[in-house]
């Protein structure tokens, strides 16, 4: 099953194409482009996608986050072992202290 997405994020679009044998399995990769951007804490539709790279000492890393510019939550894509991607849960992350919700 091949899956086409064009997925507005601000002024641009992002275009995917997911293309697996199992039709399951490109459903659950399209899923997480499917998901709508809204804060799972204020419900605001002014969410970014932003992008880093962290070296440590085990290697370097890739994180994908959705950010909210109304109360600044975050939710942070995951990796699946085998393969696909999921959001995690929102939460806003205070620096030095434990994320909380509001």
């Amino acid at each position: 099953m091949k899956i086409l997405i064009a997925k507005r994020l601000g002024n641009s679009t992002m275009s995917v194409e997911i293309e697996e044998r199992q039709d399951k399995e490109a459903m659950l990769k399209a899923a997480f482009f499917l998901t709508p951007d809204v804060c799972g804490l204020c419900d605001g539709i002014n969410v970014i996608w932003e992008g880093r790279r962290a070296k440590t000492d085990n290697g370097m890393f890739t994180y994908i986050s959705r950010r909210c510019l109304k109360c600044a939550a975050q939710s942070t894509a995951g990796e699946y072992k085998d393969g696909g991607y999921f959001w995690k849960k929102w939460e806003i992350y205070r620096g030095g202290h434990p994320p909380e919700e509001p």
